[in-house]
């Protein structure tokens, strides 16, 4: 086992499913504006959980308060492979984690 396989074994479920759905494959990323919307709570602390690992690296975007940019930088699809087993087996209840939510709007 490699070492970035035993970071891998090491994550949480959570870490692992935010992994699986926004870095598959490399180059991989996602952003958030934090204009509309924002990581979920347990989204945004499996993101927390993969750079503090050192396998996703995070980039603030200026202009855009707490926005960032997050880039694979290790080969995460095992923990794609994990979830699609987690999926076809249905011990995954996607609908229980939510990757994103909007920013509600301020009434004026």
């Amino acid at each position: 086992m490699g070492d970035v396989d035993r970071v891998i074994a090491s994550l949480s479920n959570d870490a692992k499913a935010v992994a699986a759905s926004f870095f598959p494959h490399l180059p991989s990323r996602v952003t958030f504006h934090m204009v509309e919307c924002r990581p979920g709570a347990r989204c945004q602390a499996g993101l927390d959980e993969l750079v503090a690992a050192g396998l996703v690296a995070k980039e603030p975007i200026e202009g855009f308060a707490g926005a960032a940019e997050y880039n694979a930088v290790a080969d995460l699809s095992e923990c794609h492979k994990w979830q699609m087993g987690r999926l076809l087996s249905g011990e995954l209840d996607k609908d229980s984690f939510k990757l994103w939510e909007k920013i509600p709007v301020p009434a004026f």
